[in-house]
């Protein structure tokens, strides 16, 4: 016996229609617009919102196709059982109702069917079955009636649908021709609902517990283990900035990276090479300059020896010839100093002082006692350590600096700051203008002030080497308003590590004389 789906009518089946409503006047953001918001995004949220974002797509789609899955399978099971059970149940009708003393009722109702199922007979245009409420509740559908009760050629059907109450059956129609009469059983899907029911809940819990899990796991270890090679390579990008130029990113051992690790590497010797190649180029033009500079200091020592036999023109000439020539003897000088910085080769020779006798002895000498020397109480019984030739020229470079450009120094200034001492050169200038204070401890730079020089001008390399000495006792150097007077201060932070005095406290370690190693 063959068996036919039909589908039901449009009346006795649901509808549902998934397509938005789209509102008139509006459109979907473009990626140009959404391009801001994941500007202000921080790559590590970006990463632990995608993550849990992929992880509930695909734990959703693993979930529907689960479902999905479990219906494709248990649903024709189901429908195979009900169409066994109904054939089975007709054929008992038929062998009953060819004795002409059966009673069709009692027939319907001795019937084994599925818990919940109803049987139904339709016999000689009357229907018969074992409860009459139930019959009229769960009416049958008009085409799957009108297949299996056709006139000329009935054919067994089967057909899934809701009752009215709401409840999903299958009903399975057989035509029984010999005694005109037909079967029809309606077996409930209660139990496939339910089950579907509950394995979408515990499904949906499922999928919530992996994304929040998920996103806990993706904000914190792959974005960590993401951005890992990031922090590595930020790493090296700021020892490079800090001119530890050998600085190399390692290997990773992975392939995604290899290529990657190669070119900053190569990056970062190129710049390596490129910066000893000045470095060598700048020293080699020094110390070529030195012995023609050397023989031209002499030869115009000689002549200054003569100079009150020259007429006065002359003299004017030697005189500004005299003070070019230490000006480019100052220049090799700052520029041999300056490729010592850039080929790595400087060392500090710490020794320990007493920074305010130092700042006092120096201020006595080089500036005479009209320059207030204002040193914090906490430092006067105590010494650092700092190399004392370095920290000299420093604070001599400020005070040509303070001479040439600013009127002169105003007074000198050592406080205790958190991990170190701040050493501060103010003078009587107008100051410096905030644009300018991030770029005149460059090389060659040039302030508004130093616009029109003379032939005492510096080399332009004074307030740089400053900078390169405190870096190399690592601290820094910058310069802000002064705090007595009009001008600037320049500062310099030393990051020192406080001593003691001797056993006996009288005598300090070391009292800095001006004229050694100076």
């Amino acid at each position: 016996m063959l068996t036919r789906r039909r589908p039901a009518p449009s009346g006795e089946r649901e509808a549902t229609s998934d397509e938005p409503e789209v509102a008139e006047g509006t459109a979907a953001e473009s990626p140009a617009e959404l391009a801001p918001l994941r500007r202000r995004l921080r790559l590590r949220t970006r990463i632990g919102i995608m993550f849990p974002l992929v992880t509930a797509v695909l734990a959703s789609t693993l979930a529907a196709g689960s479902l999905w899955v479990l219906r494709a399978v248990q649903v024709p099971d189901l429908e195979a059982e009900a169409k066994q059970t109904a054939f089975l149940n007709g054929s008992i009708v038929r062998d009953r109702l060819s004795s002409s003393t059966a009673n069709i009722g009692r027939v319907v109702s001795n019937l084994e069917r599925p818990t919940g199922g109803v049987g139904i007979v339709w016999s000689e245009g009357e229907w018969y079955s074992s409860n009459i409420r139930q019959l009229s509740e769960r009416k049958l559908p008009s085409d799957l009636v009108k297949l299996v009760l056709d006139e000329d050629d009935p054919e067994p059907a089967i057909q899934r649908y809701r009752l009215s109450t709401g409840e999903p059956v299958v009903v399975v129609g057989v035509p029984i021709r010999s005694v005109d009469a037909a079967y029809f059983e309606l077996s409930p899907l209660n139990n496939l609902e339910q089950t579907q029911k509950a394995l979408a809940v515990a499904l949906a819990a499922a999928v919530a517990l992996t994304t929040v899990a998920s996103a806990i796991i993706g904000g914190r270890f792959a974005s960590r283990m993401v951005l890992a090679p990031l922090g590595d390579v930020t790493k090296a990008a700021e020892a490079i900035a800090s001119d530890k130029l050998d600085t190399r990113l390692p290997d990773t051992n992975d392939p995604d990276l290899d290529g990657f690790v190669t070119a900053f590497n190569n990056m970062a010797e190129a710049l390596q090479n490129r910066v000893e190649r000045d470095a060598r180029f700048a020293s080699d033009v020094s110390h070529e300059l030195r012995s023609p500079l050397m023989t031209l200091a002499a030869s115009v020592e000689v002549l200054q020896r003569r100079r009150d036999e020259m007429p006065e023109r002359a003299a004017s000439a030697l005189d500004l010839l005299a003070a070019d020539v230490d000006r480019f003897q100052a220049l090799v000088s700052d520029l041999l100093e300056i490729s010592r910085f850039d080929s790595g080769t400087q060392v500090l020779d710490r020794q320990a002082l007493l920074p305010c006798e130092f700042l006092r002895e120096f201020a006595r000498a080089r500036c005479g006692p009209e320059v207030p020397v204002l040193c914090d109480t906490n430092l006067e019984e105590v010494t650092i350590e700092a190399d004392k030739r370095r920290l000299l020229q420093m604070l001599s470079n400020l005070i040509d600096n303070a001479d040439k450009y600013a009127g002169g120094v105003t007074a000198i200034t050592i406080d205790e700051v958190e991990h170190g001492v701040e050493i501060g050169v103010e003078d009587d200038g107008t100051g410096v203008p905030d644009v300018e204070r991030g770029l005149i401890f460059d090389r060659f730079a040039r302030g508004a002030s130093a616009g029109n020089r003379g032939s005492d001008s510096g080399t332009g390399l004074g307030l740089s080497l400053v900078d390169e000495h405190a870096r190399l006792h690592e601290g820094r150097a910058w310069v802000t308003d002064a705090r007595m007077a009009n001008g600037a201060r320049f500062a310099i932070f030393l990051p020192t590590e406080t001593l003691s005095l001797d056993e006996d406290g009288d005598e300090p370690l070391d009292v800095l004389s001006v004229g050694a190693d100076g």
